[in-house]
């Protein structure tokens, strides 16, 4: 029973896109990545050109408990994907202040917000601005998450990739 039936129906398109074969189906697999590639950035365009608010959809009970940076945070993330950077920057900036004043100088969500921060001056081509900023998060990342923990190695990530 390993091996279904020559005549049994195998669907084409089982999820991530790998169908009965040739593997990898690129044809079905491609359809679906089309919208994370292409189909955010029409969107954003979209929600730009008629002003309409983005929304993203976020765990509940994160949003219940820090409304505002939650909301701050994922507005200024649209904002640096739509490549309207100096919004984008004014909001994180915002956002971390807040979180600061309600989870302290040295909690993970406040490095996250750093880390975004430096991430986007970097892509701004501001990385001696952003270098300070990305050193705090991942020594608050390590002292509150530890060494091996993803977010700390994210952050390393991203401190080696500046440019």
């Amino acid at each position: 029973e390993m091996q279904p039936p020559a005549d049994a129906f195998i669907p084409p398109n089982v999820p991530g896109g790998f169908g009965r074969g040739p593997y990898p189906d690129f044809r079905n697999y491609s359809a679906r990545a089309y919208g994370n590639r292409v189909g955010i950035f029409r969107i954003l365009e979209a929600l730009d050109r008629f002003q309409l608010p983005a929304a993203i959809a976020l765990y509940k009970r994160a949003l219940e408990a820090e409304p505002s940076i939650a909301r701050r945070s994922d507005y200024a993330l649209a904002l640096q994907a739509a490549t309207r950077h100096k919004d984008a920057e004014a909001e994180f900036r915002a956002a971390l202040t807040e979180s600061e004043k309600l989870h302290g100088a040295n909690h993970p969500e406040t490095a996250t917000l750093l880390n975004n921060i430096a991430m986007l001056l970097g892509e701004t081509k501001r990385a001696e601005l952003a270098r300070p900023l990305l050193q705090r998060a991942i020594k608050i990342f390590e002292q509150t998450l530890g060494p091996r923990h993803t977010r700390t190695q994210i952050a390393k990530d991203n401190l080696t990739d500046l440019r």
